[in-house]
């Protein structure tokens, strides 16, 4: 017995949930998965960034000010009341010195010593510090004594703390980004063993998944890589088998038919579904409409007595511009991979059986409003209801 594994997405999964569906002719097995861009159930595994300022990520709050340097022994000293007074005072009044100060004897000097501007060289050296020019600025004295000097300190001092910072922030991260790849690896390694279980030895397991499923885990990304080294079984891809047809042959309820393309079974099924029929049109590329076809629509018209309704196409590509017309309600049977194809014409109420799943397809019809019933294979086993709680139970 076949097994089919339908991946899809569930936003609020917090973990794998997996369900065993117990079908008549094979078993399905449905997993939800809260997947995203190398995401795995909101656990990212992308390459830690380091942003601007989570140096401070490491034990010092980022608002916090920088403690400075104090003399030449290197230990640290807090700004007195008096220095942060006057670093206040100069910064509310845009540079002006407090009316407690001899204004205008420090101005005609030029000394202007309560908000001295940084030289050339600091400013250069500050440039990638945002703020820093702010927390440079202090109260050096009337003659501006060891001005250079502190100042050059307190910048290589800062730079090296920064340094410091953000090597601590990246390694981290870096740990961090190991020990969620170490438990998604984890996850998947069991779900892996708890879907064998499930789907046992006596058939091949194929896995289907949902678009926006597949393009995170049949990629190039981390996440795909890890999980494609462990979820090894084939993708399955064989909906034209006459099986598979079949299945979706069972919504049809209309006694006029739509063929749109064709598959190597469909002879077959256009003979099992012949007495509901009272009329069959089939649209199909030039290129399939060979001899062996010609004669099929010919034995079918002289054992069935229906004439069969051939329209060809130049190409495949035509589908897509096609204006598909539809007087009464019909059972489209389309084989075509176009997720684009003009259904305005189609009568209300007709049964679309997209027998390659293509879900672009599925949204496109249902979002027109046009009454027009939409069912693949993808949706069918999506909803399909539960009838067993284990593999064993039938």
């Amino acid at each position: 017995m076949d097994t089919i594994v339908y991946f899809y997405k569930r936003q609020d999964a917090r973990e794998p949930v997996v369900e065993p569906v117990g079908l008549k002719r094979y078993m399905l097995i449905r997993v939800a998965l809260n997947v995203g861009e190398d995401t795995w159930f909101g656990e990212g595994l992308e390459p830690p960034r380091l942003a601007e300022g989570d140096g401070g990520a490491c034990g010092e709050p980022q608002g916090e000010p920088i403690r400075e340097p104090m003399g030449t022994h290197g230990w640290e000293k807090k700004a007195s009341w008096w220095e942060n007074h006057i670093r206040e005072s100069s910064r509310n009044r845009a540079g002006k010195v407090s009316r407690m100060i001899g204004k205008p004897i420090m101005e005609k000097r030029g000394m202007g010593i309560w908000n001295r501007k940084p030289s050339a060289e600091v400013r250069e050296s500050a440039a990638g510090t945002p703020g820093f020019l702010g927390r440079v600025r202090r109260f050096t004295g009337i003659f501006g004594r060891g001005k250079k000097e502190g100042t050059g300190r307190r910048l290589r001092y800062a730079d090296r703390r920064r340094e410091s910072r953000e090597k601590l922030a990246a390694l981290r991260l870096q740990q961090e980004r190991e020990e969620r790849m170490v438990r998604t690896e984890e996850a998947m390694v069991r779900l892996a063993a708890q879907i064998r279980e499930m789907a046992g030895s006596e058939g091949p397991v194929f896995c289907v998944y949902e678009d926006g499923v597949r393009r995170r885990l049949m990629g190039k990304s981390l996440l795909a890589l890890l999980w494609q080294r462990h979820f090894e079984w084939e993708e399955f891809g064989d909906y034209r088998n006459r099986f598979w047809v079949e299945e979706l042959m069972e919504q049809a309820r209309w006694p006029d038919f739509v063929i749109l393309g064709t598959a190597p079974c469909m002879p077959e099924v256009v003979w099992k579904y012949a007495r509901r029929m009272k009329s069959l049109r089939w649209i199909l590329p030039e290129a399939e409409c060979t001899g062996e076809f010609l004669e099929f629509v010919e034995e079918f018209y002289v054992e069935s007595g229906l004439a069969i309704v051939l329209e060809t196409l130049p190409g495949a590509g035509e589908f897509a511009r096609m204006q598909l017309v539809c007087a009464k309600p019909s059972n489209i049977i389309d084989f075509i991979g176009e997720a684009s194809i003009l259904t305005s014409g189609a009568a209300g109420e007709s049964i679309w059986l997209d027998m390659l799943s293509v879900e672009e397809k599925g949204r496109r019809i249902r979002g027109r409003k046009n009454q027009i019933s939409y069912f693949s294979m993808k949706e069918k086993w999506k909803c399909a209801q539960r009838r067993c709680r284990s593999p064993l139970e039938t």
